[in-house]
């Protein structure tokens, strides 16, 4: 358990001076910009973190836990925002009813083919019977011929 908390507390302390290292840089950088920078400045005050941190902050913040200090804003606090939520599911909602009518017609489409091609079916059935039919007649009709052509001589 020391041996953890000594590990930690080592890894508290890089983080801190990695930190003190970044701003140091960030300042120095900062001094080179010209006015390029008021372009991409954020406008926000900056809290001043330090000053506001209570000893569990710190201890948090040494093991790398720490909270958020402002509470992002939410798309749904925005009335813009909720406008464009209904554009967009409305925009939805009329996509999926196209495809549904689009779903319907070609279902309707599909029965009047099925339909129409039971029909065909079933003609070409009858027509092939009776053409059976009529060719069974003359065969018998030509061998009753024969039967009695050969039976007259």
């Amino acid at each position: 358990a020391d041996e953890l908390s000594r590990s930690l507390a080592a890894i508290g302390s890089e983080r801190r001076e990695a930190n003190e290292r970044l701003k140091r840089l960030v300042e120095s950088r900062a001094g080179r910009i010209s006015n390029h920078a008021s372009a991409r400045v954020n406008k926000t005050p900056r809290v001043d973190h330090a000053a506001s941190a209570t000893v569990a902050d710190e201890k948090r913040s040494e093991h790398g836990m720490t909270e958020p200090t402002e509470p992002r804003p939410t798309a749904r606090d925005d009335d813009a925002s909720k406008s464009r939520h209904r554009r967009m599911f409305a925009g939805l909602l009329g996509t999926l009813k196209q495809s549904k009518t689009k779903n319907d017609n070609e279902k309707d489409v599909m029965a009047k083919r099925k339909s129409i091609e039971e029909a065909v079916v079933g003609k070409n059935e009858e027509i092939s019977r009776e053409l059976r039919e009529a060719q069974f007649k003359a065969f018998v009709e030509k061998r009753d011929v024969d039967e009695k052509i050969k039976f007259d001589l």
